[in-house]
């Protein structure tokens, strides 16, 4: 499936750039597959530098069945950032990002 950016709501599921103008980025929702050792890396993107600084990464060691209630997690950003690179996603069931 293809990466979802016509609303202020991003569904993404495929690494490379996603957008290479700016873009305030309110919040991002990672979902974790169970009993996997998912990754997930945004970075920021420009057309004359590339990709940028990190923005958001975040990993687990192997969720289970049992911390279901702990597979999704929320990250606040609330900044403006140049453009958007999916770098890595690794058994993510859902990756949501929150834009203005």
């Amino acid at each position: 499936m293809a990466n979802s950016t016509n609303s202020k709501f991003w569904v993404l599921d495929t690494a490379g750039i996603v957008t290479s103008k700016p873009v305030y980025v309110k919040n991002i929702q990672v979902t974790f597959k169970v009993a996997s050792a998912g990754v997930v890396q945004l970075d920021e993107y420009d057309t004359e530098n590339g990709a940028g600084n990190s923005f958001c990464y975040a990993k687990t060691a192997g969720a289970t069945s049992a911390a279901a209630d702990q597979l999704t997690q929320v990250f606040t950003i609330e900044n403006w950032v140049q453009g958007v690179k999916l770098t890595t996603i690794t058994d993510i069931a859902k990756l949501l990002i929150n834009t203005r």
